[in-house]
């Protein structure tokens, strides 16, 4: 009798992997719930295998409390993104924003707690912001991260606050957390966040949240040096970035896209 060369399963990785499966086609996520009954899990075991799964970027959970996948399979899959995907959406919204404010333009996510760059149009000027699309920033001093932030629930940007000092990288940046928390109040109720050279010095951005389904899942900005970004020049790209981000939202919802890479 030949011995079976039969490779034995890992029960966890099995289980994990069914719980991905049950994420085909739902396309507004999941419920805790949900999973479970999909996956064929009792929901204690679906909770437990959600949280490894949200450690390690395979699913990300909604302000919703609804799960979908996550950026790190995103990545992976992100070489069969088609005309429709939400990566041609952004690619095409931003390069409109650049070429009508004659500025670099940007679409960012957050990402463990750092923005994270996932689309970019560069202006034709000579003077320009030099950036790459993956590129991590942090949140707190940046037009993009302070509009995520400032749609984040309560808990999260508690959390986010007793992770670290807010470090000052120009006499601009806040840096008291109770300053941050009223700037992000400040940014809900007007519908955009500037960055005055809190990042950088000589540089401003105006950033806006680009919503779907009601909840704010990147931000698009537009920067430039000081010299151009004067106080006029900049109440004009308020208004541009804005409707941009909307119209954003609109094509991804018209189009079922409810996650970008």
């Amino acid at each position: 009798m030949e011995a079976s060369m039969a490779t034995p399963m890992n029960g966890s990785v099995v289980k994990a992997f069914n719980l991905l499966a049950a994420f085909k086609d739902a396309r507004d996520g999941l419920s805790l719930v949900e999973a479970a009954e999909r996956s064929g899990m009792t929901v204690p075991t679906a909770h437990r295998f959600l949280r490894t799964l949200l450690s390690t970027g395979a699913l990300d959970l909604l302000p919703n409390h609804r799960y979908v996948i996550g950026s790190a399979l995103r990545g992976i899959a992100f070489a069969d993104a088609a005309t429709n995907s939400a990566a041609a959406v952004l690619a095409h919204h931003v390069q409109q924003l650049a070429a009508h404010v004659r500025e670099t333009a940007h679409v960012a996510t957050l990402d463990k707690d750092m923005v994270r760059y996932v689309a970019k149009a560069e202006t034709q000027r000579s003077l320009k912001i030099v950036t790459q699309i993956g590129t991590a920033l942090e949140a707190y001093c940046t037009g993009v991260g302070k509009v995520l932030l400032a749609h984040k629930p309560g808990e999260y940007v508690e959390r986010y606050l007793k992770g670290g000092d807010l470090i000052a990288l120009t006499p601009r940046t806040l840096t008291h957390p109770d300053a941050l928390v009223a700037e992000l109040r400040k940014i809900r109720e007007q519908g955009y966040a500037l960055d005055d050279e809190e990042f950088e010095t000589g540089l401003r951005c105006v950033a806006a949240p680009v919503r779907v389904n009601g909840s704010t899942i990147a931000a698009l900005s537009c920067s430039g040096p000081t010299t151009r970004f004067t106080d006029e020049v900049l109440a004009s790209h308020i208004l541009t970035t804005v409707r941009r981000a909307q119209l954003i939202g609109q094509e991804l919802e018209r189009k079922h896209l409810y996650r970008i890479s």
